[in-house]
């Protein structure tokens, strides 16, 4: 039987980053990444590949825009911790919130479909209520949940996040997206092994083909390389 493709959702508020998670996980040139809010008003899916075989499929989600008046009609339906999952799911299926609350309805749809969270912070800006509520919503939907510390400019906030993102997430990991190296998307996709169990499986077949590319990668450089000193020693 093959083993489940693990998928995972971005999401997190406008301009905290989000994009640049997707395009520093998969590799992928055609991610649309501006310095303006709004620029992932869709739902758009990505699937990292080695060669011709998928490995993972990352979901690029427009940000929240009104979390708090979210968080108070999914309050409204829900009278107690058992009703959540199934008052988000309400919430996502009426119309009328579709209309109301489109970006938010967007970005929950991939989740209730059984996609992991990446919820992405600007660590430097400073933790405000509507995260709070962001962060609320997410532990709803009930789905494994991981938070990255992203910092989209110099100040720093991170000592005043992490407690605050412990409070809700499983596990809370510092993912710098213009910066990051190959080890540090691998040791993200092993961090969600720990909260997916089923998923162990299909990670490790993931990082096992990511490891090989990788060193094949370097061969190849080095390839170049010394092709490269033959050519400019013998001019």
């Amino acid at each position: 039987m093959n083993e489940p493709l693990p998928l995972f959702a971005v999401v997190g508020n406008v301009n905290q980053g989000k994009s640049s998670v997707v395009a520093a996980l998969t590799e992928d040139e055609t991610v649309p990444i501006d310095s303006y809010p709004g620029t992932t008003q869709r739902a758009a899916e990505y699937v990292f590949r080695a060669g011709d075989r998928p490995l993972f499929r990352i979901i690029d989600t427009p940000g929240f825009q009104r979390a708090r008046q979210v968080l108070a009609r999914l309050s409204a339906r829900a009278a107690n911790a058992a009703d959540r999952p199934a008052a988000v799911r309400a919430f996502v299926a009426d119309p009328a919130m579709g209309k109301e609350f489109p970006d938010e309805v967007e970005l929950l749809r991939p989740i209730l479909d059984a996609a992991g969270i990446l919820y992405v912070v600007d660590a430097s800006s400073p933790v405000e209520p509507a995260n709070e509520a962001e962060m609320e919503i997410l532990r709803w939907t009930g789905q494994p949940a991981m938070a990255l510390l992203n910092r989209t400019r110099t100040r720093d906030h991170r000592e005043q996040w992490r407690p605050v993102l412990n409070q809700f997430f499983h596990l809370v990991r510092e993912f710098d997206a213009h910066r990051a190296r190959f080890p540090d998307r691998v040791a993200l996709l092993r961090g969600f092994r720990e909260i997916r169990p089923e998923w162990g499986g299909a990670i490790d077949l993931a990082v096992a083909a990511m490891e090989r590319e990788w060193r094949e990668r370097g061969q190849r450089a080095v390839t170049v390389i010394a092709d490269l000193l033959v050519l400019a020693l013998g001019h």
